[in-house]
């Protein structure tokens, strides 16, 4: 009997994570943005708190490559639960050729929803709302100019173009490789006209009227201010929801994973750090934090991590290529290429077929 009690008390010591068993270690948050991006705010927002709480942070800035630098990066390092990644889940689920994980190789542990994204123009921009815009590039794709601030953007921009009947390729868009003041700055001084960015970043521009709000993206992110429009209302369907995820390499010890589920949760749940957050318009959703972070991990799962990639002919390629690296349009595939516009219908049909995805915007996520 006393065997027994002696073996279960080892077995629930073994299963608890010492409070001290960190408590001594510098703790590394990899993040993949920059300081300044809504990404930055939460891990500035975390690394405060739990420095609070005793836990020594450190967060390494490893933005670049949309996130595959940083997330690179991270999956090296050891699995002790003295290292964690903080990304945008867009960006660790999209298994293009130069990462070194899979998105096996992560665990989610929480979640931040992105802030807004604000649909911004110079005020010299003759449209004054989405309905106008919309109808002016259903006249006519290259009636404005857009500054894209990384491919996270660039996918939405996609996304919309499709609802709207066009391709992405059809649009006058500038990507800006993850260099957001410069799209701003592009944007305020007039040398591209609409820009898509988050609501921290420009709203003492449009408070300021260097730039204007002509509405937002998603319908829950409407500001209190009446009548801006949300692209999900007037094109009647519900876009991309994205948002930040704390991760844990695969592997780790699940008491370890445990640990910090908890503080994460703690975190989220914080009345100070809702206020902090809630300032740069990073609203917590209410619930089980990890279960919401799986779930939108699993939202964005790479089908080639699940079904690997599937089998195309030399001139499939060639097509699927054009599509990813420039959002080609059937025609400009068709002039690159020297085939007709039907010929390569039928093999972008035949590529979606095999990847098992309806839309020519779920084939960036193979990239």
């Amino acid at each position: 009997m006393f065997k027994k009690l002696l073996l279960g008390l080892l077995l629930m010591a073994s299963m608890t994570v010492n409070a001290n068993e960190l408590s001594n270690k510098d703790i590394c948050v990899v993040v993949t943005g920059n300081p300044a991006s809504s990404l930055g705010i939460v891990a500035r927002t975390f690394a405060k708190y739990a420095s609070d709480r005793g836990i020594r942070i450190t967060l390494d800035w490893r933005a670049g490559s949309d996130g595959i630098i940083g997330a690179n990066y991270f999956v090296s390092r050891p699995r002790d639960g003295t290292t964690l990644l903080l990304s945008s889940v867009f960006e660790v689920t999209r298994d293009v050729s130069y990462q070194s994980f899979k998105t096996q190789d992560i665990v989610p542990i929480g979640v931040v929803p992105m802030a807004p994204m604000w649909i911004v123009a110079n005020p010299a921009v003759p449209y004054n709302n989405l309905s106008e815009l919309v109808s002016a590039l259903n006249k006519d794709p290259q009636a404005v100019s857009w500054a894209v601030t990384n491919k996270m953007f660039e996918s939405v921009l996609s996304e919309f173009s499709i609802r709207i009947g066009l391709e992405y390729n059809d649009l006058l868009a500038t990507k800006f490789n993850a260099k957001g003041s410069l799209a701003v700055a592009s944007v305020v001084g007039g040398h591209l006209d609409i820009g898509m960015l988050v609501a921290p970043i420009i709203k003492p521009l449009v408070d300021g009227k260097q730039l204007k709000l002509l509405g937002v993206v998603n319908k829950s992110d409407r500001p209190s201010a009446p009548g801006v429009e949300d692209l999900e209302t007037i094109l009647g369907s519900q876009f991309t929801q994205h948002g930040h995820v704390m991760f844990l390499p695969a592997g780790t010890r699940a008491q370890l994973q445990q640990h910090w589920v908890k503080i994460f949760q703690e975190f989220v749940e914080d009345p100070e750090v809702k206020k902090e957050l809630g300032k740069h318009y990073l609203s917590v959703p209410e619930g089980n934090n990890q279960e919401l972070a799986q779930k939108k991990f699993n939202a964005h799962y790479n089908q080639t991590a699940q079904h690997g990639q599937p089998t195309l002919t030399n001139r499939q390629q060639q097509v699927l290529r054009l599509i990813q690296s420039r959002g080609a349009s059937n025609k400009a595939i068709a002039e690159t290429l020297d085939l007709s516009e039907s010929a390569v219908k039928l093999h972008v049909s035949e590529i979606l077929k095999k990847y098992n995805v309806k839309t020519r915007l779920q084939l960036l996520a193979f990239e």
